[in-house]
């Protein structure tokens, strides 16, 4: 979800990026145009985890929790909002 904002704001300020599930480094090529990013850079690495657990499961990983869902959730809402901000 938040991925895909920052990519957009990563293409409207006309940054090149690789094509990867890793938010903390979108993140920190936002920062190269708008440092402010820097703000919800803890956060971004912390929803990685969730990008590409859901793309590329592993056997031995147990499957993140209810609560641990709704809590990416909102963490994802306040990137969506930060990026809709700029």
């Amino acid at each position: 979800m938040c991925g895909g904002y920052l990519k957009g704001f990563l293409v409207s300020a006309s940054v090149p990026f690789r094509f990867v599930h890793d938010l903390g480094y979108l993140v920190h090529l936002c920062q190269s145009v708008s440092p402010e990013f820097a703000q919800v850079e803890t956060i971004a690495f912390s929803l990685t985890r969730y990008a590409t657990e859901s793309r590329y499961p592993q056997e031995d990983e147990a499957p993140c929790t209810v609560e641990e869902a709704h809590e990416a959730i909102a963490l994802a809402v306040q990137i969506r909002d930060f990026v809709l901000a700029r």
